[in-house]
């Protein structure tokens, strides 16, 4: 019998270690249920402009890029992370996805690992209390890293039920 817990990481506040931790938690589970998709499942769109799997893990790299390198930590934009995430022709609030790369599954892995341990850097030494003003709103950290939390859980399912989908009309 396997006992599943999560233990705030070590190096960080304990209230942000432990949302880190589930959200490593969280993307292990929608990992283990994706299997390994083809370069051909991860450029599909189940509708011209729609979400694709790359483009998703694209996304979600890129908003935790965002949330704790760029408002966190203050840190500029990188102009070539951002064209490898395909920051600029993203609009998922207008459901625009962009047609990202036929790369091998490995290679989006390794972009949303490098891409989520330098993210959590800007948060070793911060307090979860911390406020940050925003351009209309305020949050404190904790808010932040349960955001990009909620965030990546929303899209990981998202990216589960596209490769089935993609598998189940693979299959006709």
């Amino acid at each position: 019998m396997t006992t599943y817990d999560v233990s705030p990481l070590e190096g960080f506040d304990p209230q942000l270690g432990l949302l880190l931790a589930s959200l490593e938690d969280s993307r292990r589970e929608w990992l283990e249920n994706l299997d390994e998709p083809t370069p051909e499942a991860i450029v599909w769109q189940q509708h011209k402009g729609g979400p694709s799997i790359g483009a998703l893990v694209l996304h979600m790299a890129d908003c935790e890029r965002y949330w704790f390198a760029q408002v966190v930590a203050g840190r500029p934009n990188d102009p070539e992370l951002d064209a490898a995430l395909m920051s600029e022709a993203t609009d998922q609030d207008h459901g625009l996805w962009p047609h990202p790369p036929a790369k091998p599954w490995p290679w989006y892995l390794e972009l949303l690992g490098r891409v989520s341990a330098q993210a959590r850097e800007h948060l070793r030494g911060e307090s979860a209390e911390r406020v940050i003003q925003g351009s209309r709103d305020r949050f404190t950290l904790r808010w932040v890293v349960a955001h990009v939390l909620e965030h990546d859980a929303y899209h990981g399912g998202q990216v589960v039920m596209l490769h089935e989908d993609w598998k189940r009309r693979a299959a006709r």
